[in-house]
């Protein structure tokens, strides 16, 4: 490894004891301390979370926010603070994460094996037992959805199939904990209206920003692979939460609408307009219509469409790679691991499947 400088960047809300673990694992990385940095943003900051970070005084960078900017906007704060400090390679943790004393190292090692890699995924795992996996790196679905690849399978029985790949590629990585090298996010950067630099797409505000960003390193010519022996513990909780809804439901049709093309939109649109429809009776019968309502309000603003058909315009105008090589990455089954659906898994995905077969020689562009 080289003298590259390295930036974690931790977001922080509302939650002293997971920034405490956090923070304090992160502290026990073993790795040359002149050679990384610690940087909390702390979003719409309280007395409780400004105290605790005040007591690790110069060991870390605080970067206090007054309101709640997101996940994406929080970590583009905590991103740019370390590009403007000449930062080569930035780590973006969750706040329930805690981390291996080799993490660190191991993503690096990953990184500097191959000047392509723009990101790196360490093997996430949950924190319920050592040997349930939270994410090997990401899935998307042809409709948009993105979810956690090998979620709950035991490591054990995901080991023998990475044999002979050291860094296997992933569609894109999880946000919970992702190494990305510095000059890869230049590279996919654009501006907002202010003309502020933003890496993660910080319309997307929380939810499926990572998802974006993989498949635009992707579209830039960059990898996204997986560290096996970077180990990252997250105490994920799936949350059964109506709010959040709205914002995956928004973003998963922002992230194909800005990132494909039309005559991509176009052949997914069957199966798209049968799944909203869909969608509609689920949320009916589940309590969040408003929500899915909401979304689509969003989606059809006409003060919003400026902002998202300029993204849209800038993010294609940076791709070098086609729909063609990105679509063969989208997977046509759905994996709800936390609330499995019978009906999806008998009649959904083998109907999607079989479309997906039809659909996806098309796309020749």
């Amino acid at each position: 490894m080289g003298g590259d400088m390295v930036y974690v960047v931790i977001l922080s809300y509302h939650s002293v004891e997971d920034i405490r673990r956090c923070v304090d694992s992160a502290l026990a990385t073993n790795y040359p301390a002149d050679r990384w940095r610690l940087v909390v943003v702390d979003n719409d900051s309280c007395p409780e979370t400004r105290e605790l970070l005040a007591s690790y005084g110069e060991r870390i960078d605080v970067l206090p926010q007054a309101t709640n900017t997101g996940f994406a906007g929080g970590m583009n704060i905590g991103i740019r603070h370390a590009l403007d400090r000449s930062a080569d390679f930035i780590v973006l943790l969750n706040q329930d994460t805690e981390v291996d004393p080799e993490w660190l190292r191991e993503l690096i090692m990953a990184a500097e094996s191959d000047p392509t890699i723009g990101a790196v995924q360490p093997r996430i795992m949950l924190g319920e037992g050592d040997e349930l996996v939270n994410s090997i790196g990401n899935d998307i679905h042809v409709l948009g959805f993105g979810f956690a690849g090998g979620h709950r399978e035991r490591w054990s029985n995901i080991r023998p199939r990475l044999r002979g790949y050291p860094y296997p590629d992933v569609t894109y990585p999880s946000g919970a904990a992702v190494l990305y090298r510095a000059k890869a996010l230049r590279d996919v950067a654009f501006p907002r209206a202010d003309d502020v630099r933003q890496f993660l797409d910080e319309d997307f505000f929380l939810y499926h920003e990572d998802l974006d960003i993989g498949v635009r390193l992707w579209m830039r010519g960059w990898r996204c692979v997986l560290a096996p022996g970077a180990v990252v513990v997250h105490r994920y909780e799936f949350s059964r939460s109506i709010a959040k809804l709205y914002w995956m439901e928004r973003n998963r049709i922002l992230f194909l609408f800005q990132n494909f093309r039309i005559p991509t939109l176009l052949l997914l649109s069957p199966v798209l307009v049968a799944s909203e429809l869909g969608l509609l009776v689920l949320a009916k019968r589940g309590g969040w219509l408003p929500q899915k309502l909401r979304a689509w309000r969003s989606l059809l603003s006409p003060s919003k469409w400026r902002t998202y058909l300029r993204h849209r315009r800038e993010k294609q105008a940076k791709r070098v790679l086609g729909d063609r090589a990105i679509i063969a990455r989208f997977v046509p089954r759905l994996t709800n691991q936390e609330m499995p659906s019978a009906f999806v898994t008998t009649y959904v995905n083998p109907a999607v499947a079989a479309w997906w077969r039809c659909v996806r020689p098309l796309i020749r562009w």
